[in-house]
């Protein structure tokens, strides 16, 4: 939420413009994440164990949790078009073009996921529905026909008081049930794997377990081992 100001003059004398406040915390949050810089740890740590979902969204949240199980563990399928990598490419080393279908990635994290997880049957997938390429019906198959795996997705088809108002909401709803989740598969190239993450450990107190990542050489996922 934007206002004008956050009233900090309590803090630092002064008031804060929240675009400088907004990068301030990201620059902290990234250096904690991906540098392992631990001098704002505490600061970390409060911010993400109480950023809770309001009482509106809880209860989409949890229609949408209740609704979708059982499932044995979430995978983040970033595969949309408007994401400029491949599987295993780094920001680093961005191509000019990613030359693989949605379809090759799906295939290349299915595989992943079977020969490191091989008991896992069922995956709830989050991914961006309006920047896909593909149907979701195709990734369907390609799972099930492939690799033995049953998916299921945010259902959105019935209207009612619970479905997502916009992007927003519909986002909301997929990070909670991620950072939820017992199992989670993703990119450690995404914000939404990483945050995901960060939220688990500050709300549970520990460093989550099970947490794997398709994006990083090799045939199997490697353990996310963040913190």
């Amino acid at each position: 939420i934007k206002i004008n100001n956050y009233i900090t003059s309590r803090y630092t004398g002064k008031k804060l413009n929240p675009d400088k406040l907004f990068f301030k915390g990201e620059s902290i949050v990234n250096e904690f994440i991906k540098n392992k810089n631990y001098e704002h740890r505490d600061i970390v740590a409060d911010f993400f164990k109480y950023l809770i979902p309001s009482k509106y969204m809880e209860e989409k949240i949890e229609y949408f949790i209740s609704h979708a199980r059982p499932y044995d563990a979430v995978c983040q399928l970033r595969i949309e078009s408007d994401w400029p990598l491949d599987i295993e490419d780094s920001w680093e080393k961005k191509p000019n073009e990613v030359n693989s279908t949605p379809l090759d990635r799906c295939n290349h994290i299915f595989s992943k996921i079977k020969k490191t997880l091989p008991s896992l049957k069922t995956l709830y997938i989050t991914y961006d529905k309006s920047a896909l390429t593909c149907s979701f019906e195709d990734i369907e198959n390609l799972a099930r026909d492939g690799f033995g795996l049953k998916l299921k997705e945010k259902n959105t088809t019935t209207e009612n008081e619970f479905s997502p108002k916009n992007a927003l909401e519909a986002s909301i709803i997929d990070f909670e049930i991620a950072a939820r989740s017992d199992i989670f598969i993703g990119t450690d190239m995404s914000t939404f794997t990483s945050i995901s993450a960060v939220t688990k450990f500050c709300r549970d107190g520990h460093p989550p377990k099970d947490r794997y990542l398709y994006n990083l050489p090799g045939k199997n996922l490697v353990p996310d081992e963040k913190f």
